[in-house]
């Protein structure tokens, strides 16, 4: 018996097969795919509803700012927290975190849910940021510590990795899985660096945060002065 085949035109995907069951990864590409897994886990987690009523009305793109959006980067014990505190002052900006504050009430809570329900509470807490520096950068400067939105400049604290580490054990951090990984596979720590280094649209200065931090900050005030003309 001949069986006869016929080839038909079909319209592309729109994405490609790979990611058809995204809802089961733990890497969300929209506020929509986030909200929903909140939406959905509200019935076992009442603190879900209480998050979903902080979340922006729109997550959509938004103009420039009206002020410079800086943006200070670097893994963990580069000394972000103490510049990002410096700069606020040394400026007069508003400083924003990621997650926000408004969410720190519900954390302990997501931290211990499965992946999937902890990675959309914070991906959530990124979009309410983002939210927050639209706001802030339509009456003056603003610092953040994390790359939300295309920002004026983003700044890349770097650092040795055994200083890093040294640090680390002085501050008596427990290191998450991330962490570990950075210390024993130096190719992705080395990834994690080069993937800051690729941010698209703004300029990217790495900065060596071994010196102190006077004198870190005064390299980034330069570097602000410079790109930022504050």
């Amino acid at each position: 018996m001949i069986k006869k085949f016929y080839v038909v035109h079909s319209e592309a995907p729109k994405v490609h097969p790979s990611t058809l069951n995204i809802i089961n990864s733990d890497v969300f590409y929209s506020f929509e795919e986030a909200r929903e897994v909140l939406k959905e886990s509200s019935d076992i987690i009442p603190e879900a509803a209480s998050v979903l009523e902080l979340l922006p009305s729109r997550a959509g793109p938004r103009g420039r700012p009206d002020f410079p959006v800086i943006v200070i980067e670097g893994l963990d014990a580069t000394g972000k927290t103490t510049l990002t505190e410096s700069l606020k002052g040394a400026l007069g900006a508003a400083l924003l975190r990621s997650p926000p504050q408004c969410l720190s009430p519900f954390r302990e809570r997501f931290d211990q849910e499965p992946p999937l329900i902890r990675r959309a509470f914070y991906a959530l807490g990124n979009y309410i940021t983002a939210d927050q520096v639209s706001q802030e950068a339509s009456k003056g400067p603003v610092i953040v510590d994390s790359d939300l939105l295309e920002p004026t400049l983003v700044v890349l604290l770097t650092l040795d990795p055994e200083e890093r580490k040294r640090r680390l054990r002085d501050r008596g951090l427990i290191k998450t899985e991330e962490e570990q990984k950075l210390d024993h596979n130096q190719l992705f720590r080395l990834k994690v660096e080069q993937a800051y280094r690729r941010i698209v649209g703004p300029v990217c200065v790495t900065v060596d945060a071994s010196p102190s931090a006077d004198q870190v900050l005064r390299e980034v005030q330069l570097l602000i002065k410079t790109k930022c003309h504050l």
